[in-house]
């Protein structure tokens, strides 16, 4: 039994970061004497609930200064309160065997087992949205970044996992590291799609409703899809993240009698709600993994992305399923829905969602890196 730190900074999020560093717990809490390093105490009772998960008798540590930023600022800056935590933690860690770092990069001891979402401090432009690449957030990511004291060499060092092949690409590029990827863990089980010709024809977008999830071109998508012929309707299920932009997709939906924005649902609603469509849609460009799109599959239906990103790999970088624009997207769906033997290829080239993003594959690959580090 070794003796492994884990580094989080918060749990509230409730986002593919979290489900990481949940399983994470879980695969290695039996077998190892785990602390959490953190910002702010979890909830482990109703994050179990949330993601499917059975973490328990691991011990839980918030240093000081993280409670006083707290405090101070809420749960705001979130950066710089991760980059405190890293800075707080580093002269703690060599009581550990093993640091894991379960949020993007850490400066912990001689080496760590790392899991990079996307790069904090140091994002390759073609990884941002448009309202990030700002001067002001640069200085930003610099200053969150010294206070941490990240480098290049803690990277090189430390056995580096990314969530997609193209976002291990984006991590060696910027830090010359040797980043692998690994896809983040799905609950998979929790699907049971009906059979396809028992499913609704429509499509289901997930994701909160903000500008960069584009939510308003979903819509004219599936606008310009009915205008093909195809009597489709589309479900918008996600918690508003910025009131401005929810409001226009309010108003923009209630326009339409096919489209029904469902908000945020429990985990459950959601998972039979896929279950029962045929197609999903998902407007992220430059997406870092896209777990929803997993889920889709998982669910049954045949999920049509942004041709940027992780989330081609997901879809086998199938073209019929890659769109580049509005137009694109609707010629792509036109030729799926007007061909059944197209339809029914793909279903049975994309049927393997739990052997490659299910959670038992993530689990041991993570218990068989944490046994080889701690053995080194």
């Amino acid at each position: 039994m070794a003796r492994i730190a884990v580094v989080h900074p918060d749990f509230s999020v409730k986002g593919g970061a979290e489900a990481v560093s949940m399983n994470v717990l879980e695969a290695l809490q039996a077998d190892h004497d785990v602390t959490l390093f953190t910002t702010v105490r979890p909830d482990f009772d109703a994050l179990n609930r949330y993601y499917n998960t059975e973490v328990g008798g691991v011990s839980v540590a918030v240093p000081a200064v993280n409670s006083l930023a707290r405090r101070l600022v809420g749960s705001r800056f979130g950066l710089v309160q991760y980059a405190i935590l890293n800075r707080a933690i580093r002269s703690k860690t060599d009581a550990f065997d093993l640091v894991v770092g379960t949020y993007n990069e850490l400066a912990a001891g001689d080496s760590a087992l790392l899991y990079v979402h996307h790069p904090l401090y140091r994002q390759p432009e073609e990884s941002l949205d448009a309202r990030e690449q700002t001067s002001a957030r640069r200085a930003y990511e610099r200053l969150c970044s010294a206070v941490a004291g990240v480098t290049d060499e803690h990277l090189r060092r430390s056995t580096v996992f990314a969530n997609s092949g193209w976002m291990a690409k984006l991590v060696n590029r910027v830090y010359d590291a040797d980043a692998r990827p690994l896809y983040p863990p799905v609950d998979t089980t929790e699907f049971d799609p009906l059979p396809p010709d028992e499913q609704e024809l429509g499509f289901v977008a997930i994701g909160r409703f903000a500008p960069d999830k584009n939510t308003l071109r979903n819509i004219e998508i599936i606008e310009r899809v009915r205008e093909r012929g195809h009597d489709v309707h589309l479900h918008l299920v996600g918690p508003s993240h910025l009131s401005d932009y929810h409001e226009r997709v309010r108003r923009t939906a209630a326009e339409y009698d096919f489209v029904h924005v469902e908000e945020e649902l429990p985990r459950e609603e959601l998972t039979k709600l896929v279950d029962a469509h045929r197609y999903g849609l998902h407007g992220k460009e430059n997406e870092h993994f896209g777990m929803v799109v997993a889920e889709m599959l998982a669910g049954g239906a045949i999920p049509f992305v942004p041709n940027s990103g992780g989330q081609r790999e997901i879809v086998d970088e199938r073209p019929e399923l890659l769109y580049d624009s509005v137009e694109g997207a609707v010629e792509r769906i036109d030729a799926v829905l007007s061909d059944s033997a197209l339809e029914a290829e793909l279903r049975g080239d994309l049927a393997r969602a739990s052997e490659r993003f299910g959670r038992a594959r993530f689990r041991e690959r993570i218990r068989e890196t944490v046994r080889e580090s701690v053995a080194d």
